[in-house]
């Protein structure tokens, strides 16, 4: 597997400023050399995050920002996913999906209705199933 390199950066735009005065959080996360653009769930006054000294508990948000995207890396990496800069979006807006092959999926699919079906339906269902794979493969 490729290495994936990886870069974070934090904004805190003075031009999306609410009325109570606090601008969103954003982050840009460039994946081999594609940027991806993400608004977080903060909201921070942008005078302070502007502040070459930060205070201590901004710098405390932006490391747990920090710490979350690389687990989502280490999880990316222990599925066997790549790291891309889509596949680090979906991980981070949605905690993470499973990736299912069509295989794994027919083979879910076969033991729920193992419970519920004939043999002979189940017989069936898992011919359709290896001709759908075998022609699924052979076109590769």
């Amino acid at each position: 597997m490729a290495r994936a390199t990886f870069s974070t950066t934090f904004y805190c735009r003075g031009s999306k400023v609410n009325k109570q005065g606090l601008a969103p959080l954003e982050l840009s996360i460039i994946v081999n050399g594609e940027r991806l653009f993400l608004n977080l769930h903060s909201k921070l006054n942008p005078a302070e995050f502007n502040r070459k000294r930060r205070p201590a508990y901004i710098e405390d948000l932006l490391n747990t920002y920090r710490i979350k995207i690389n687990e989502v890396c280490a999880d990316l990496m222990s599925d066997g996913m790549p790291i891309t800069s889509a596949t680090l979006r979906d991980y981070l807006k949605t905690g993470g999906t499973k990736s299912l092959t069509i295989k794994k999926l027919l083979e879910e699919y076969i033991n729920h209705i193992t419970l519920t079906h004939k043999p002979t339906a189940v017989r069936k269902y898992e011919l359709v199933g290896d001709y759908l794979i075998s022609t699924l493969t052979a076109v590769r």
